[in-house]
């Protein structure tokens, strides 16, 4: 049986050095893997396996890696500029202040929007470094220099967050700056969205974790507009109107057996004692 004899000239010009590029910055970003792992010789010999004859066409250096990740994100960036440009609807940012596994301190920036062909669209725009001081005043500055790149403050509508206080004063800023450098309104109050999830999440610690009257309301005023007190008030108005209900319907529960059975005594099936013993828990609030 004859075998072909595969040359080095063949396997060399079987391998797409582009595609292997491309795979090796996706597994990099994606994967969230350290520059350095191109000079694992694991990652050498995983290649090799796969066409021995290309040892000197490899990435074996995170300088190389970091080159090409920076050149990459510059093509993308370019044509997500394109999309944006051509955008059938008006654009919407949202940005999130977090802190990376090696202490750096990042503003995330990101749009979304409808393309010329009706679908929804979202990217990434900028992970700029909040060096120094995570003000609002800093975080509009990053912010403003992210959409100004893209070019999008003119087409700019909502921005969504967290209910970090500081980004009270970030979109403050933003109104004033739009105003003055680009003659763009932009009403702070009413173009701000507050991320639902951060609002669930405050909430369940409120009255989950709160250790002391004091501590709940401090914790329900991070998460709204209005102070604890209202909330509170608003909360006890629900609690008992919800009380109220529960006793009408016992009552008539109680009747309805009354007259099924002929008995005087009836317990109320809905639970009234279980009801009462749950709201004493909110009787020092």
């Amino acid at each position: 049986m004859f075998t072909p004899v595969i040359s080095q000239n063949g396997l060399r010009n079987s391998f797409n050095q582009q595609a292997y590029r491309e795979a090796i910055i996706s597994l990099l970003t994606r994967r969230r893997m350290p520059f350095s792992a191109v000079e694992w010789s694991e990652m050498k010999d995983l290649a090799l396996a796969c066409n021995p004859a290309v040892e000197d066409l490899l990435i074996t250096s995170r300088r190389t890696a970091v080159r090409l990740i920076a050149s990459n994100y510059e093509l993308y960036k370019g044509q997500i500029k394109e999309g944006l440009a051509t955008s059938a609807s008006p654009i919407h940012i949202s940005s999130d202040l977090w802190t990376s596994p090696h202490r750096h301190s990042l503003l995330a920036v990101c749009a979304r929007w409808v393309d010329a062909e009706g679908r929804l669209q979202k990217a990434l725009l900028g992970l700029p470094e909040c060096r120094y001081s995570h003000s609002g005043e800093k975080q509009a500055s990053l912010i403003l220099q992210v959409i100004e790149e893209f070019d999008i403050q003119s087409n700019l509508v909502w921005h969504t967050s967290d209910n970090a206080t500081s980004n009270n004063t970030c979109l403050e800023v933003m109104q004033s700056r739009l105003l003055t450098e680009h003659q763009i309104q932009f009403n702070a109050r009413q173009r701000r969205i507050r991320c639902i999830g951060h609002i669930i999440h405050l909430s369940l610690q409120a009255f989950l974790l709160a250790s002391s009257r004091e501590a709940l309301l401090a914790a329900l005023e991070s998460a709204a507009d209005v102070s604890g007190e209202q909330l509170i008030v608003r909360f006890s108005d629900i609690l008992e109107s919800q009380k109220q209900k529960q006793r009408t319907d016992c009552t008539l529960s109680k009747e309805r057996y009354r007259s099924k059975s002929g008995h005087e005594h009836a317990y109320c099936p809905d639970g009234r004692d279980s009801l009462e013993s749950g709201n004493n828990e909110f009787s020092g609030i």
